[in-house]
């Protein structure tokens, strides 16, 4: 995970037989040689002699894809589960019981929770996301703690998986630590927070500090009632006003964006993550995803709050297309270029990710093709089934192997920079310790 030194001796990996995701999205087969953790070479058969590798591993049981990005995700959250059933967003922490629960799991998290147990809770979530094929996580936080920056900071290299840091009004202070596999970003006020100086003042900011900036946008009815009542105005049009929409915006949601909101964003390029499954049981409502494809918006899917599955948010994000459009407009392919291509397009457009290709970043995924439940995988004649299948009946069990910058986090269905099952252990201490669980 960390940088290597200019005296460490070249690391090349060999994957033969590969079934694998091309650069143009279509299913090839061939093999793959890496070198440092970058694709090299790819062709129908690549030899090399043994002394020159580090390993060569045949790969014909596998498909192999790129590493996937969940572009929103608020860690460690997985402790909540639950905890907000059947309640609108504009009710949680009343004064009801699961009200008290709630209040209780944020009061731990923003408290009385020290590094080794948040270490713990997020490694939790982690290990749910490698085992998914997730290479890079868009972080957003869940903790009020001084020390959360720099405790998930220390969490991302432990598991060496790539991340975007949400630092909020910090970006002063981590502007410069970014680096390839830690990138830290600014943050748009709620909009429950917008006042009259604070925008101005990001305005400002955005001049020293050209980050990536990320903000829930328009998420909920009560949310978009805010904004409109104090200032007459769309968020998305108030944000505009304050030159703060471009290409390195990131806008989480849109759940209750109008047309004029959806060609500002078009027009600024900036992107917006789709998260549907947060919105469908939050009861934010419907993103109008379909029209942000229409006007050619950058859009990335993410899991949001509580949630870890971003398979599930895939086939719904197919569903909801499927139903609000021609069933032949958009496919499976469009889905899997919203978790690798289209989100490292905004949050690492500096680096080659999200793509097999030559010069890539070796970020591979490999999916048993074996598991019957993808059957029939058919590639012939100009038809292919094989990325519909993964999409309507994959799942985190299929995938056995993840590779990040050309080094095994998941092998043989084994995590390996950490003891997974230490943490399993920790964290239901943890559980215990705060419900009696």
């Amino acid at each position: 995970m960390l940088t290597k030194s200019p005296a460490e001796a070249r690391i090349i990996k060999l994957l033969k037989n590969c079934t694998y995701l091309d650069r143009k999205f279509n299913i090839e087969t061939g093999d793959i040689l890496i070198e440092d953790g970058i694709i090299i070479d790819i062709d129908k058969n690549i030899e090399k002699e043994k002394s020159q590798l580090e390993g060569s591993m045949d790969c014909k049981d596998y498909l192999i894809l790129p590493g996937f990005v969940n572009g929103h995700t608020h860690n460690p959250s997985t402790l909540y589960r639950g905890l907000f059933r059947d309640k609108p967003l504009s009710d949680w922490l009343d004064n009801s019981y699961q009200g008290q629960l709630q209040h209780k799991g944020f009061e731990f998290l923003d408290d009385k929770v020290n590094r080794e147990e948040f270490h713990v809770l997020l490694l939790k979530s982690y290990s749910e996301y490698m085992r998914q094929g997730i290479s890079t996580v868009v972080e957003s936080g869940q903790s009020d703690r001084e020390d959360v920056i720099n405790w998930t900071e220390d969490v991302l290299r432990t598991a060496n998986v790539r991340g975007v840091i949400d630092v909020y009004d910090e970006i002063d202070n981590y502007y410069n630590n970014s680096d390839e596999y830690v990138k830290y970003c600014s943050h748009l006020p709620e909009e429950e927070l917008i006042d009259d100086t604070l925008l101005p003042e990001l305005k400002n900011q955005k001049e020293t500090y050209p980050s990536l900036r990320m903000t829930h946008c328009l998420e909920t009815l009560n949310r978009k009632k805010i904004v409109n009542h104090k200032y007459h105005k769309s968020t998305v049009e108030l944000f505009d006003d304050f030159n703060l929409l471009d290409k390195n915006t990131v806008l989480f949601h849109c759940t209750h964006v109008n047309n004029d909101d959806i060609e500002l964003i078009a027009d600024r390029q900036a992107s917006i993550v789709y998260c549907p499954v947060s919105n469908y049981w939050s009861g934010a409502g419907y993103a109008p995803v379909e029209k942000f494809l229409q006007e050619d918006i950058n859009i990335l899917l993410g899991t949001d709050f509580l949630l870890t599955d971003l398979w599930e948010v895939m086939r719904n994000a197919y569903y909801y297309l499927k139903t609000h459009t021609e069933p032949e407009r958009y496919t499976a392919k469009d889905i899997f270029k919203m978790v690798t291509v289209n989100a490292h397009r905004v949050i690492a457009p500096e680096m080659k990710i999200g793509k097999i290709d030559i010069d890539y970043k070796a970020d591979l995924q490999f999916i048993n093709k074996n598991d019957t439940q993808i059957w029939p995988l058919l590639n012939k004649n100009g038809f292919s089934n094989i990325l519909h299948n993964l999409l309507m009946h994959g799942n985190a069990s299929m995938v056995e192997n993840l590779m990040i910058d050309g080094k095994w986090v998941l092998k043989d269905n084994k995590i390996i920079p950490f003891d997974e099952n230490f943490i399993l252990i920790r964290y239901r201490h943890i559980l215990q310790k705060l419900y009696g669980f």
